[in-house]
């Protein structure tokens, strides 16, 4: 399994995520409401190499959904809650050390939130809200793990 399916089993049991039913696209997110989306983000991966060929890592992601938004002001900040909730729990997931499980060599250190959440497109009665993560974990060394 590589990191982004990882990340999308492991944010599948957010106890946060509503409609999980439709679950969580890589790279793609549907037009009705309730979608979810992992968007993958080009950064640099390296954060530190270490002289045995080890090295600490980061996988840079997005997470994405489509709510409902409009003039109900009930609504909106649930969706804002959501946002917090789901930071929240990246950070005590990480405290439990509850982490995504990866492939052979790679071993999770850390999940967690790198922006609050924030309304990036909105239309009359949809909006799509982001929040950017990353993933932090050691990589052992040798040409299997790079």
């Amino acid at each position: 399994m590589n990191i982004v399916e990882s990340i999308k089993e492991y944010i599948g049991t957010c106890p946060y995520l509503a409609n999980i039913n439709d679950g969580i696209n890589i790279n793609y997110l549907g037009e009705n409401t309730v979608s979810y989306m992992i968007e993958e983000l080009p950064r640099e991966q390296i954060g530190k190499k270490y002289i045995d060929g080890t090295s600490l890592r980061q996988y840079c992601f997005m997470f994405v959904s489509r709510e409902v938004c409009g003039q109900d002001v009930v609504q909106n900040i649930a969706n804002s809650k959501f946002y917090e909730n789901f930071a929240k729990w990246l950070e005590l997931q990480s405290e439990l050390n509850n982490l995504p499980v990866l492939d052979r060599g790679r071993v999770a250190q850390k999940i967690e939130a790198l922006t609050s959440g924030y309304v990036f497109e909105k239309n009359l009665d949809k909006a799509q809200y982001k929040i950017e993560c990353r993933l932090v974990y050691y990589q052992e060394g040798g040409k299997n793990n790079e």
